[in-house]
């Protein structure tokens, strides 16, 4: 259990940096490296949210159910104002 934490924490990191990256980006002139990068960040992004969507199955396994209750307003990070697929319904 405490090797899927850790795996989650780096994967939530590592979303989060990949979340900063893309408002980054969006926010400097287009051009056709920014907007690969874009496309690159955003296949990470998901990637990111998949492998911790697999951990927290792991983690249900093992704990039961799995809820994460965060501070603040979710909803204001950059990646869920930019459509980001990760799904924070059951936050609340």
């Amino acid at each position: 259990i405490e090797e899927l934490y850790e795996t989650y924490c780096i994967q939530w990191r590592l979303r989060v940096g990949t979340c900063n990256m893309k408002h980054a980006f969006s926010l400097s002139p287009s051009t056709k490296a920014s907007r690969e990068s874009l496309v690159e960040l955003s296949k990470n992004f998901q990637e990111c949210t998949e492998d911790m969507c697999m951990i927290e199955g792991a983690l249900e396994v093992h704990l039961g159910e799995f809820l994460i209750k965060m501070k603040g307003n979710f909803h204001n990070l950059p990646c869920v104002k930019m459509g980001a697929s990760y799904k924070t319904d059951h936050l609340h």
